[in-house]
């Protein structure tokens, strides 16, 4: 069906609230949680708007019931006009409206966000700062941010203090060194928006996203 995270008491409390629904908003495709939740709307009746979220170049698409859930879901919600074209032309569904995504400016844009307190906490002074937010893993291509910055520092003269700050979750435990970067692991949102202010320029090489919501962020921050 999927990937996890599994909540074995979730699905039989979700069946039970269906009676009182009038549509099911199911999103993170391919999980395997949604896939139940999906196919539970489905055996019930009620109709599904599904927010796929979805990663091209994720092999689990390919799964036999997330097609036919792709195929079979009343509404898809697409983030961009880019994936709306994929249902439309290769899953065929008649029924795609583009959402877009974006950001909460109350969340993005308040006041007590501080970049200067986010500096003063990890003693970066007034370094200029490289920041890379994203789960520590291959796919989000986070070794490439380290060169990147690394060939700056060699190239440029302006860029030789210039460090590399990594937040996320560390999946794939590989330590950085000094040289490399600072890697701070999975902070509080709190601290995340204080990154963002701090620092001088954002670097999202993943590709493997379904919109790239860091670059948003980053962007209202500016």
């Amino acid at each position: 069906a999927g990937l996890g995270p599994t909540a074995p008491g979730l699905i039989p409390a979700f069946d039970r609230s269906l009676a009182n629904a009038e549509v099911v908003l199911a999103a993170y495709a391919p999980l395997g949680l949604a896939s139940k939740a999906i196919e539970k709307a489905m055996w019930r009746n009620k109709p599904v708007a599904l927010i796929p979220l979805f990663h091209a170049d994720d092999p689990l698409n390919s799964l036999p019931r997330w097609v036919s859930h792709y195929r079979q879901a009343d509404a898809i919600l697409a983030l961009t006009e880019a994936e709306a074209r994929i249902f439309h032309e290769t899953f065929e569904h008649p029924n795609v409206h583009v959402i877009g995504a974006g950001v909460d400016p109350a969340d993005i844009l308040a006041p007590s966000i501080s970049g200067a307190r986010f500096r003063e906490r990890h003693e970066l002074g007034d370094a200029p700062i490289a920041l890379f937010l994203g789960r520590k893993e291959a796919g989000k291509k986070y070794r490439m941010a380290i060169e990147a910055v690394q060939r700056a520092r060699a190239s440029h003269a302006s860029a030789q203090e210039l460090r590399l700050i990594v937040i996320g979750a560390d999946i794939d435990r590989r330590p950085l060194r000094p040289d490399e970067g600072l890697f701070l692991g999975a902070l509080s949102r709190s601290e995340v928006l204080d990154a963002l202010d701090a620092c001088d320029v954002l670097i999202n090489p993943s590709t493997s996203e379904s919109f790239g919501l860091t670059i948003l962020e980053a962007w209202a921050r500016r």
